[in-house]
């Protein structure tokens, strides 16, 4: 039992160890070579940008693409489809103690929701032809547009 605990200890304090190392390293990286200086914050305003437009209400066209690159037309759609397993709420609850992000919990998105992290599951809203929509949920990875494409591009 006293031979369990040694090690443990040993571990800790070999982790420790090995975090004050790359905590000099970076120290050394920052000091030597710097960061980026980003003064026009480009990627952050297309960002926002982006964020800003897909929550206007858009006409769109879905296709699926198939394992050879090719694009099969699904439907006209309204905006561009959400990942299956995003969130209203806070999927995550918070609570004392030892484990994963024990202290952390996910923040809600700009746009109220709670994205995941990976996910190839899609709700689309497609046009039903009478004026409503209809969710389709689908499963192989989509294209969406705002604007039609050659669904047999790829060939």
């Amino acid at each position: 039992m006293g031979l369990v605990f040694a090690l443990l200890g040993c571990g800790d304090s070999a982790t420790e160890k090995a975090s004050e190392d790359v905590q000099q390293l970076a120290q050394r990286l920052y000091s030597e070579v710097g960061t980026p200086e980003i003064n026009n914050f480009q990627e952050y305003k297309f960002a926002k940008q982006i964020m800003e437009m897909r929550d206007e209400r858009i006409t769109t066209y879905t296709y699926h693409v198939d394992r050879n690159g090719r694009r099969h037309f699904i439907c006209k759609s309204i905006g561009y489809g959400l990942p299956y397993s995003t969130q209203l709420t806070n999927p995550k609850q918070f609570q004392n103690g030892l484990g994963e992000a024990a202290n952390t919990l996910p923040q809600r998105e700009p746009n109220g929701l709670y994205m995941p992290n990976n996910v190839d599951a899609t709700w689309v809203l497609c046009a039903d032809g009478a004026g409503g929509v209809e969710p389709v949920y689908s499963e192989p990875k989509l294209f969406v547009s705002p604007v039609p494409i050659d669904s047999l591009a790829g060939r």
